[in-house]
């Protein structure tokens, strides 16, 4: 009897008695995917031979327990990828192959390089000589069948018949003919098209199977999960999401902005209003104090307590020179200007006292020196 056809139960039971409890058991095409919690366990799952009376073969996942990374570096280019390797296995390093391009029709070698590393976490760097090259993740290309047209199988698993990248039955010696039609989307491309959906989402897909160490129905599952709409692909998705963000955007600036500039507005005639001047009083007669917080220090009386908006000082002709108080004007409400009033005598400290004259009518006495004899 096969592994396939006996109960979870005496399967999980089995290998827990050899191994203890694993960190994940998950059944597969090929037989139990068995991911455990430590190097030690993972020995101790590669000597069993058989559970219970069904002989079976434990070997390293192919994939899951590695990693690729793509790096950067000119001088590697006079290097084989033979001479890199062998430079680079005491990092891990199993495997390096060269990513090129075509240019005019040509092949040629390019400064990046793809790095399969023998563990499951990727380094963020590696040495390569005298280099130290900072390693970043490879996302592979969506896996097409050449034979079908369509994604997520190779040509080795594929059963269904030969069809051209124009949408047709295979013609081999002939072009294509219009009109061409993708296998997967049905739109009016070839199915190597790289605009095609299909083949944005299944670029998605490769990308969280590698950020997330996923396998591809894993990945496939996840990604057609977050997609809002049947037929919708990912790629469309995430493309259309920051114009919708940005019309809210705008609809919400169009809405704010009358306030906006209502504000502004309010805020401009409040500073137009702030000082105001008596037509009726000539300028050079009107005399402005704005005293800001700074205080005469030879005062002891000058606090904080006396304070107002601002205040308008104009000299009144039923009041003598000798008034020494201002009269305070009111001012707008809207008036946000703080001001500090100070006695009439120090609201100008530039200003000189005058001297004491002599009195009028006053005759003045005059002295006269002896002088002396001749």
């Amino acid at each position: 009897m096969g592994i396939s056809l006996k109960s979870p139960f005496v399967i999980y039971k089995q290998i827990f008695g050899y191994i203890a409890e694993p960190k994940l058991i998950r059944k597969i095409k090929e037989g139990l995917l068995v991911e455990t919690v430590s190097i030690a366990q993972a020995s101790r799952l590669e000597n069993i031979t058989n559970l219970g009376s069904t002989p079976v073969k434990v070997s390293p996942h192919a994939k899951l327990n590695q990693c690729k990374g793509v790096v950067t570096c000119r001088d590697l280019l006079n290097c084989s990828e033979e001479e890199i390797v062998e430079g680079m296995s005491s990092q891990g390093v199993i495997d390096v192959r060269r990513i090129k391009t075509r240019r005019n029709g040509i092949l040629e070698n390019t400064a990046s390089l793809i790095i399969t590393f023998n563990k499951p976490t990727l380094p963020q760097k590696v040495k390569a000589g005298f280099h130290s090259l900072p390693v970043r993740l490879y996302i592979p290309d969506p896996i097409r069948c050449y034979k079908c047209q369509n994604f997520g199988h190779t040509t080795v698993r594929c059963v269904k018949e030969r069809v051209c990248v124009c949408g047709k039955p295979l013609h081999e010696g002939s072009p294509c003919q219009e009109p061409i039609s993708c296998i997967n989307c049905n739109g009016n491309h070839s199915s190597r098209s790289r605009n095609c959906p299909t083949y944005k989402q299944e670029k998605a897909i490769q990308e969280v199977k590698v950020r997330e160490n996923l396998t591809y129905p894993e990945a496939k599952k996840k990604v057609i999960g977050i997609t809002p709409e049947p037929g919708v692909s990912y790629a469309k998705v995430v493309s259309t999401t920051p114009k919708q963000i940005t019309d809210i955007y705008k609809e919400l600036a169009n809405q704010f902005l009358p306030l906006v500039k209502e504000i502004v507005q309010q805020e401009l005639n409040a500073i137009k209003s702030t000082v105001i001047l008596s037509p009726q009083v000539p300028r050079e007669q009107a005399n402005i104090d704005l005293v800001g917080t700074t205080v005469d220090p030879l005062r002891d009386d000058c606090t904080a307590e006396n304070t107002t908006l601002a205040t308008i000082h104009t000299p009144s002709p039923m009041e003598g020179v000798e008034s020494s108080k201002k009269r305070a004007l009111p001012v707008s409400p809207t008036d946000s200007i703080t001001s500090e009033v100070i006695d009439a005598e120090f609201v100008n400290p530039i200003t000189r006292r005058q001297k004491k004259g002599w009195p009028k009518g006053k005759p003045r006495k005059s002295s006269v020196s002896p002088s002396s004899p001749k």
